[in-house]
């Protein structure tokens, strides 16, 4: 029964169940009835849902960081700052169902698996927050707020484009990213901005469409 599935269509399925019904409120047989298998056949992947869950953390760090890897090789002089929290905000809307679990789920998870996905946020916040301060240094970006209080922010506020984005109903992923790069780094006033008159039109309700 096991060589029926591979990993990658657990994991798709327990996304979407994780997602959708929360950690706790999804049942591993939901999971196996939506693959055509038995319960027992996901104990062959996973000896239980956390570790699925775990698995699901780890690859969506995987992703995020070869997003910002990919951001940094790209834009290694100016801008890098800018491309990488485009590449954040891109990557986060591409996965609504793996965003809302890595926002609303670590503390279903053991404390040491926990502390150690922590540690790997952490990690890839910071090298937001040095991108943030070589752009200061380089005259780029403003000099009168905190790198690390900026970075949540913008983080944070992307972290839960899952509670109302949809891609089929409003703009694709790397034009959301895009508009919310220019609008975190302009401000909502009117004024001219880095980019805005290259991207005017899309401003005309771009969410309504």
């Amino acid at each position: 029964m096991s060589e029926s599935i591979t990993r990658t269509e657990i994991l798709r399925v327990a996304a979407e169940e994780f997602g959708q019904k929360g950690f706790r409120g999804a049942r591993l047989d939901d999971v196996a009835n939506q693959l055509g298998v038995t319960r027992q056949a996901l104990y062959y992947y996973y000896p239980t849902k956390t570790a699925i869950l775990l698995d699901l953390y780890e690859r969506f760090f995987e992703r995020l960081e070869a997003a910002l890897d990919e951001a940094e090789r790209s834009h290694a002089g100016r801008g890098r700052f800018d491309a990488m929290l485009e590449a954040h905000i891109r990557t986060v809307a591409e996965s609504p169902e793996l965003s809302a679990i890595f926002t609303q789920e670590r503390s279903a998870l053991p404390y040491d698996m926990s502390g150690r996905l922590r540690l790997r946020r952490q990690k890839y916040q910071d090298r937001l927050v040095q991108a943030y301060r070589d752009g200061v240094e380089a005259g780029e970006l403003r000099d009168d707020a905190s790198p690390s209080v900026t970075v949540s922010l913008a983080v944070g506020a992307a972290n839960w484009i899952f509670r109302w984005y949809r891609s089929d109903r409003d703009l694709q992923p790397g034009e959301l990213a895009m508009i919310a790069v220019d609008l975190l780094g302009t401000g909502y006033h009117k004024a001219p901005g880095r980019r805005r008159a290259a991207t005017a039109s899309r401003y005309d309700d771009p969410l309504t469409r």
